[in-house]
């Protein structure tokens, strides 16, 4: 059967310098640059071979967002973009990179990358080059009997604090965090609310592949949020690659995801909100099974107002605690108003419910009483 090509045409504004380059390029200036995909394969029963709308959403999503009206030099490193050395040449090998396996999903084969820097110079990345390349970065820093390096996550951003709130890591130790993009949830309290759109318009989030992420997180610990991390089914490919690199997982969810109870988990812990009245929520909570739960995970209650607390203490004394428990179940993390205060809390429980204190936690954000983001 014939191959057939597609080719679309794409432009973007980008400033950029060259470090250490003998010439006028070392100092800050811009290009309008353009550049062209092309893919190939077979013409499908629709009449095509890729939807020119589909190869531009793909082109958009994973290249053009990110670096057009941009400093070519300051895109974020998870991305994987040549920072260091944003020439021609380096972008069409990274923009091949990031197509390559897109594209194979779509059923279609990238077979060029060409940009222009002006009207008579560009660079070009063939396919099957950019399909070596690919294999190359992905694998690298992988278990080999695991290639996760070419799924891709939508992130929001990577970066180092604190652990703020209570869980399995210590409150003020050191974390590298991987905050993902999208939530299916809207709760009053969230304090990231540019992280709840799995689609933002603004140009820090990213798909990027599970490679580049594990090159970014430098400490052991690694702790997971977003969003919801578990809205993305690659999540589970992330905490696998990350626990056979040798990192500390904790994983932050909202509690309307099922957790994996596979033995491959295990090493995983996990922080599960038990959404409260004034989440304003319908979704139910399906996490773990009530009745038993795993050694692994604990359960955060974030109270607000009194039908918070009375939620909070009728789910508390429902749960089975087995005695091989051998940490708190629960987290309550009390929002201090008119309503409820850490020390009304305190005084219910020792007064009526004193069964209880050896399975609670109590949190507040002591990043934010710190002022560290």
């Amino acid at each position: 059967m014939k191959t057939t090509y597609v080719v679309k045409e794409f432009k973007f504004e980008a400033a950029h310098y060259l470090p250490n380059y003998e010439g006028a390029c070392a100092n800050m200036h811009g290009h309008s640059y353009k550049l062209q995909v092309a893919v190939s394969g077979s013409i499908e029963k629709n009449g095509m071979v890729l939807d020119f709308a589909e190869l531009k959403k793909i082109v958009n999503m994973l290249i053009i967002q990110h670096l057009d009206h941009v400093c070519l030099n300051e895109v974020p490193k998870f991305f994987g973009f040549p920072v260091d050395m944003p020439t021609a040449e380096n972008m069409v090998v990274w923009m091949a990179e990031r197509l390559t396996i897109p594209l194979q999903r779509e059923g279609a084969k990238l077979a060029f990358v060409k940009l222009w820097e002006t009207d008579t110079s560009f660079a070009m990345q063939i396919a099957d080059e950019a399909e070596e390349a690919n294999g190359d970065s992905c694998t690298e820093s992988l278990p080999k009997e695991k290639d996760y390096g070419n799924e891709l996550l939508n992130v929001h951003s990577i970066f180092e604090s604190i652990s703020g709130e209570a869980g399995f890591f210590q409150q003020g130790s050191w974390c590298a965090f991987i905050r993902l993009q999208g939530c299916n949830l809207r709760c009053p309290w969230c304090d990231t609310k540019d992280s709840q759109a799995q689609a933002p318009k603004n140009s820090y989030s990213a798909f990027t592949t599970i490679s580049n992420i594990l090159k970014e997180v430098k400490q052991k610990q690694v702790l997971i949020t977003g969003g919801e991390p578990l809205l993305q089914s690659k999540t589970l490919s992330l905490i696998k690659a990350l626990l056979a690199a040798g990192k500390d997982v904790q994983v932050e969810t909202n509690g309307t995801f099922p957790i994996p109870m596979d033995p491959e988990f295990d090493a995983c812990r996990w922080v599960v909100d038990y959404k409260s009245p004034s989440a304003k929520t319908d979704k139910l909570f399906t996490a773990v099974p009530w009745d038993e739960i795993p050694c692994n995970v604990v359960i955060k209650f974030v109270i607000a107002s009194q039908a918070d607390w009375r939620h909070a203490l009728s789910k508390m004394t429902a749960s089975y605690f087995p005695k091989r428990r051998a940490r708190p179940v629960f987290i309550l993390s009390v929002i201090p108003n008119e309503e409820v205060s850490y020390d009304l809390v305190m005084k219910s429980i020792q007064k009526d419910y004193l069964h209880l204190l050896g399975h609670i936690i109590f949190s507040m954000q002591v990043h934010k009483a710190m002022g560290v983001a």
